[in-house]
């Protein structure tokens, strides 16, 4: 628990930034579940219903929609977790890395719209 509370508040003000259709990355060096899918699980827990406010879903297919692409990461030694991809270094050379690719579905409009500042992405919504 110590670890979820600086991690979800850094990912919940990031997806702040995401316009709707908006992808992130949340990515760790960590093998700790508490730290990766514990995270991205919490997130969903409050973010996850496309009714509210803002919607946040895990990108379909982890993010891989090409089954090549699946296949590449598995030959590299990537495991699939309940929302992610975890690279582990006995069985790819590389890591640990984590990463889940989230996706927001819904929210406010994009803060600096009115003045033409489409490149900031971020929504005038808060996420509590």
């Amino acid at each position: 628990r110590h670890f979820l509370s600086p991690k979800y508040a850094i990912l919940k003000s990031a997806l702040q930034c995401l316009k709707p259709g908006g992808r992130l990355v949340y990515s760790t060096c960590s093998v700790a579940v508490v730290e990766n899918d514990f995270v991205v699980e919490k997130v969903l827990e409050k973010f996850g219903d496309p009714e509210g406010k803002i919607a946040v879903r895990v990108a379909e297919d982890r993010g891989f929609p090409d089954p090549k692409d699946r296949e590449t990461l598995e030959q590299l030694g990537c495991e699939r977790t309940n929302h992610g991809y975890c690279m582990l270094p006995d069985r790819s050379k590389f890591g640990p890395i984590y990463w889940c690719v989230l996706e927001r579905v819904k929210g406010g409009r994009a803060v600096g719209a009115e003045d033409g500042n489409k490149a900031a992405g971020a929504t005038s919504a808060t996420i509590n």
